[in-house]
Formats: C-alpha cells, structure tokens, sequence
C-alpha cells in the first residue's frame, strides 16, 4: 500500500493501529469540516481539508496522473 493522494494517507493515518510503535503512529483527525454533498467546493474536492494544499487546488480539478502500475492519483502536486 503505497498512498500517493494526500486525501488518501490521511485517512491511512486515521485507521487505528493495534499497536502503534510511536505517538505519530496514532490516529490523526483532518481539520475542517466535511463538505456538504450539495455544496461541493470547486476544484479538488478535498482541497479546503488538505494539508498541503496550494492556491491552484481551489480553482480547477486535477488531472489524474500514473503513480505506479495501475495507480493514478488526481492531484495538483503529482503533475509536477
């Protein structure tokens, strides 16, 4: 499992462990809300809870982009 998308590693990071080996191996929480189906925001979907979101993120949709073998991950700071 190798998580590429930024949405994607943090909901790996939320999936409790049995036995975390150390305290950022813990679950962590997004900040933000949720955003509301009928209201969806522009661009990236995920973009107003990403942690490494850039300006470009809330203006238009990314392109999915090849990752690895049978592996793509739409995301603005894959393309570069």
């Amino acid at each position: 499992f190798n998580p590429r998308h930024p949405y994607t590693i943090a909901l790996s990071k939320a999936t409790p462990k049995a036995h975390p080996a150390t305290a950022s191996e813990a679950i962590s929480a997004l900040d933000g809300e949720v955003p509301s189906a009928a209201r969806m925001p522009t661009g990236c979907r995920f973009h107003p809870r990403c942690p490494v979101a850039v300006d470009h993120c809330g203006k238009e949709d990314p392109p999915a982009v090849a990752v690895g073998p049978n592996h793509e991950a739409a995301c603005w700071l894959l393309t570069k």
